[in-house]
């Protein structure tokens, strides 16, 4: 048995209690990610303490949000390492968290600001370098196509992404 599939009972050193560590005997590089783990019993893609305040919490997402960029830069976006939808999966999993405590609560904020920052600046480097075709369509067109969505159940969505799909390869 491995240390994954078996549960340790004993209590990490002190001073080292919740640090975050780098899972190296995972064989996906998206679960070797110091952030993925188990979250009180269960599997999470965001499984950072909430430990300090709002300030270092921001901090503490920063350079997780960097370590999550360089996963990015190494792996590019193959399905093979879960990197088209990991960042879904993060986000999901923050919001999935249940902080017990208003400290919690505020920490976690803290974590989601400081990740979110960093994605940001990065996020207006890319469409400020590449995001020449979005010069291309208008606002007022992207905004009605979100608001067909947001008038669409989930069975028609379906329905109608099925009929999309069939009409293609027809």
């Amino acid at each position: 048995m491995t240390a994954l599939t078996r549960k340790s009972t004993k209590r990490a050193p002190k001073g080292t209690r919740g640090h975050l560590r780098i899972h190296s005997m995972r064989k996906s590089p998206a679960l070797k990610l110091p952030f993925v783990g188990e979250d009180h019993g269960d599997w999470s893609m965001w499984d950072v303490p909430l430990v300090a305040g709002f300030s270092p919490s921001a901090r503490v997402g920063s350079h997780l949000a960097d370590i999550y960029l360089k996963h990015l830069r190494e792996y590019g976006a193959s399905q093979q390492y879960g990197a088209p939808n990991l960042l879904g999966n993060i986000i999901t999993s923050m919001l999935d968290k249940k902080p017990q405590s208003e400290e919690e609560a505020y920490a976690l904020k803290g974590q989601i600001v400081g990740f979110a920052e960093i994605l940001s600046s990065w996020l207006y480097s890319a469409v400020r370098e590449c995001g020449y075709n979005l010069d291309k369509v208008e606002q007022a067109d992207l905004l009605a196509r979100a608001n067909k969505f947001i008038e669409m159940s989930e069975t028609d969505y379906y329905h109608t992404a099925t009929t999309n799909l069939n009409q293609a390869e027809g």
